[in-house]
């Protein structure tokens, strides 16, 4: 449980799902790991929220003509084709990633970059995640745990990867990766993790319900449009880098 969930997560699922939001999740994993997570933390949330997950096989890695990592453009399509998102436009879609090129071009206005969230370094994973636990699972859940660990820099190149089959740039990666931990260890001690997101739910929470009081009564008026949208994301960038 200890990690899994950025605090103020599910507050602001509750919020953005009491003004009529609709939540996806759209990821660089796996589809069996996003699943598995999404699956996780909804347990652990104790309701349903996420109505679909797009991963990997929905990003540039399958999808080469992508500009960017990911594609808003993409995912409206696929959502379109579902019962009750035929009302769904980019121009009303907003993407919340700590990847700050997740997307470029003209769909950059929908991205709200958020900061990184490493709770999961707090979390003692390998007390749980054993070699034990690891050969009870299928052989292709197993390497998503070993790959997801590694990506998540929580262990070296070689918890996935046997030394004897890595590649020279491998080897150095592996080498290399005690260092840069010991040196994210000393700027965590320096920088206060639960400050940072409590600030940060709290400028996105006051930034959206600022936004949907504004905006629901521009409904109500005729008057909103994609340049009301694009004030608010704009306006929600600000808030974060405040």
């Amino acid at each position: 449980e200890a990690g899994l969930l950025r605090p103020g997560l599910l507050d602001f699922v509750k919020l953005l799902k009491a003004h009529g939001a609709r939540v996806v999740v759209y990821t660089h994993s796996e589809q069996a790991w996003a699943d598995r997570v999404c699956q996780a933390i909804e347990d652990f949330a104790g309701f349903n929220f996420i109505e679909r997950v797009f991963s990997r096989q929905d990003c540039r890695d399958k999808h080469r003509e992508f500009k960017s990592r990911k594609n808003l453009a993409h995912i409206v399509k696929l959502l379109k084709e579902s019962e009750g998102f035929e009302w769904l436009s980019v121009e009303r879609t907003l993407l919340f990633d700590d990847d700050q090129k997740a997307l470029t071009g003209v769909e950059a206005s929908r991205l709200v970059p958020v900061i990184p969230y490493y709770r999961w370094h707090d979390c003692k994973w390998n007390e749980r995640v054993t070699e034990d636990f690891l050969s009870k699972q299928s052989s292709s859940v197993a390497a998503q745990a070993r790959h997801m660990v590694v990506s998540w820099e929580l262990a070296p190149p070689s918890y996935s990867t046997s030394m004897d089959m890595m590649d020279d740039e491998e080897l150095w990666r592996n080498a290399s990766w005690q260092s840069n931990w010991e040196k994210r260890q000393k700027t965590r001690l320096i920088l206060s993790d639960a400050a940072a997101n409590d600030k940060f739910w709290f400028n996105v929470q006051s930034s959206v319900t600022d936004y949907l009081t504004i905006a629901r009564s521009a409904i109500s008026d005729g008057e909103t449009n994609a340049r009301d949208i694009s004030t608010f994301v704009q306006h929600l960038r600000e808030c974060l880098s405040g």
